[in-house]
């Protein structure tokens, strides 16, 4: 969406040939359904003062990205598929809410705040789960890290959470972006104590785990049913695909690109299927000598250091 951004804060365009001109990037770079979207809003909008109408316009589609989004997966054009979504919870208005509500299956939000001294740090956080929790099933996404791993397990372990939950989901930390090593979780007891208290303790809410977790989840089988978890996805059932038409096997790729494939040119089962993709699922490893590989296939595919199972 960057060619958008860019027209909304120029406002040095003063004609609409050259609001034209510079909305093709932005054409250009997104499916024919928002195409049509983006365009009929325009449209609507139209007065005898077109130019401040056309940024009020865009300015309106900017705050409501994502809804452009779940209203095309809503319609009879993807098949009615439910979306679900993930938000920060930071500026969320009740509108915004209310049709997450209406278009979405689920919501997660991703749970910034953190205990000291017996407080939590975060009111969006908090403010958001109350007010999404009432309107639709929400859940809690937190990152357990070297830094976060003994607050999660004080949370397991007093329930110390938002009430009305409906899950908490625990995402491993991986080393992207502004991401270090240090910080990552390590096989010593406090994943041990982490484990027990989400498995082994009852809870009001349900426990999950992303993908990611799944060799440290192979440690403790006993405490579920082990066909209850898969391996790495990445190019097995999901791909990622950014603003710019590029496909990933999985979404922390999109900075080295190792596995990248444009589908600007082609389509994105011609993605599935290409060398690329076929080459992060064969990928070699001395995983593969181990007695749990068929069931977590050798953790990250990318090979970030974040497997942390005792065979690991």
């Amino acid at each position: 969406m960057s060619h958008l951004a860019k027209i909304v804060m120029s406002k040095k365009l003063k004609s609409v040939f050259a609001i034209w001109w510079n909305l093709q990037g932005l054409i250009h770079s997104v499916i024919k359904k928002n195409i049509y979207i983006i365009v009929d809003a325009i449209n609507e909008n139209d007065n005898s003062d077109f130019l401040e109408s056309l940024f009020d316009s865009l300015e309106q589609l900017l705050k409501n990205k994502n809804v452009l989004v779940i209203l095309s997966c809503r319609s009879e054009y993807y098949d009615n598929i439910i979306p679900n979504m993930t938000t920060s919870g930071v500026d969320i208005s009740l509108k915004e809410i209310s049709l997450i509500s209406k278009y979405c299956g689920a919501v997660a939000v991703s749970y910034y705040s953190r205990l000291i001294n017996g407080k939590e740090t975060n009111d969006f956080t908090l403010k958001a789960i109350a007010q999404l929790r009432s309107q639709i099933q929400t859940n809690i996404h937190y990152v357990v890290s070297n830094d976060s791993i003994d607050e999660a397990i004080f949370r397991l372990e007093n329930d110390v959470w938002s009430e009305g939950i409906n899950a908490v989901v625990f995402l491993l930390y991986k080393p992207v972006g502004f991401g270090v090593d240090k910080k990552l979780i390590r096989n010593d007891n406090r994943i041990k104590s982490f484990m027990n208290a989400a498995l082994r303790k009852k809870h009001y809410y349900k426990i999950g785990f992303d993908t990611c977790f799944t060799p440290i989840l192979l440690d403790y089988q006993d405490s579920f049913d082990v066909q209850s978890i898969d391996s790495c996805e990445a190019a097995r059932f999901s791909m990622y695909i950014d603003s710019e038409m590029n496909a990933y096997p999985c979404s922390f790729d999109n900075q080295n690109a190792d596995y990248k494939v444009s589908i600007s040119e082609s389509s994105i089962l011609e993605a599935w299927n290409s060398r690329i993709f076929n080459r992060f699922r064969n990928k070699d490893s001395n995983c593969k000598k181990c007695s749990s590989y068929s069931k977590c296939n050798g953790g990250c595919g990318l090979g970030f250091a974040i497997n942390a199972g005792r065979n690991c």
